[in-house]
C-alpha cells in the first residue's frame, strides 16, 4: 500500500495465487473458480474519509445522509475508533 497522497487516497496492490483448488482438480473450472496456479493481480484506490466528509460529498450529489453506522448492526458511528462506516442516504 502507498502512502496517502494529498487528496488522503492510497493505492491498495494485491496479489492472490490459486495453489489448492479442491478436488476438482488442476485445470479445473468450477462455478467460476479459478484454475489451479492461476496468478490474479489487482490494484484499488482507496480514500479514507470523515464523516463530515462522506456528508458533504453526498450532499453535493443530492442525496441526504440518514444512518451513519460503524458496524452491519446499525451502531451509531464513533470517528475516534471505529474502523466501518455504514452510511444510509436516500434522494434530497
Amino acid at each position: 500500500m502507498t502512502a496517502p497522497d494529498a487528496d488522503g487516497v492510497v493505492l491498495m496492490r494485491m496479489r492472490t495465487e490459486f495453489l489448492d483448488t479442491g478436488a476438482a482438480g488442476a485445470g479445473a473450472v468450477v462455478e467460476g473458480t479459478a484454475v489451479e496456479g492461476t496468478v490474479v493481480k489487482a490494484e484499488q484506490r482507496l480514500q479514507f474519509r470523515s464523516a463530515a466528509q462522506v456528508r458533504a460529498d453526498l450532499d453535493a450529489v443530492g442525496l441526504t445522509v440518514e444512518r451513519i453506522s460503524g458496524d452491519w448492526h446499525r451502531t451509531p458511528f464513533v470517528e475516534a475508533t471505529d474502523r466501518l462506516m455504514g452510511v444510509e442516504a436516500r434522494k434530497a
